[in-house]
């Protein structure tokens, strides 16, 4: 009993100087384009060009903002790609006067780079190119389940509760 006794004193030792010692590196991951989004739900929102497509060319890599974001970053938020809502999403819009002095079209539009709030609101809006004069709003999915790696001092505590378990069982 007491070489188990001193076998739980050194790992648990052994354990905590291993894992307590360690730093998490934690680093602030902001979003590049904060506040020009509209959040409602799961979804973010953004004003992303005065004419939905039709009156101008989408960047080539719209669905990243223009090269704002890609895979790894958009993984790290937790976020989809930038993408045109279902009618379903776009039935549940957010209040219009949420996106005043959101205008974001220079990340996703080649030729414009305002907006026009007026025709927002005046229900000039679109969730597909039609080649008109709507304005164009991208959606997103947020909350999208990441991997997340455990600190080594939760490991720790994991493992110093199993030998806790283990030399309560070998008691009984």
């Amino acid at each position: 009993m007491s070489k188990l006794r001193s076998l739980l004193a050194v790992t648990t030792l052994l354990c905590s100087f291993l894992g307590f010692s360690q730093q998490a590196n934690a680093t602030i991951i902001t979003d590049p384009l904060e506040d020009l989004i509209v959040s409602q739900g799961d979804l973010d929102w953004i004003w992303a060009s005065p004419c939905d497509g039709g009156c101008s060319q989408l960047v080539t890599d719209w669905q990243y903002a223009g090269g704002l974001y890609d895979d790894a970053l958009n993984t790290q938020l937790a976020v989809g790609v930038w993408r045109f809502a279902t009618d379903l999403e776009f039935a549940g819009l957010p209040d219009v006067y949420a996106f005043q002095n959101k205008c974001a079209s220079s990340y996703f539009d080649n030729t414009y780079n305002h907006c026009d709030f007026g025709d927002l609101t005046g229900g000039y809006i679109s969730n597909v190119p039609t080649g008109g004069v709507n304005e164009l709003l991208l959606v997103r999915s947020t909350n999208l389940v990441s991997a997340q790696v455990s600190e080594p001092a939760a490991l720790t505590l994991f493992a110093l509760g199993l030998l806790g378990i283990a030399a309560r069982r070998r008691q009984k």
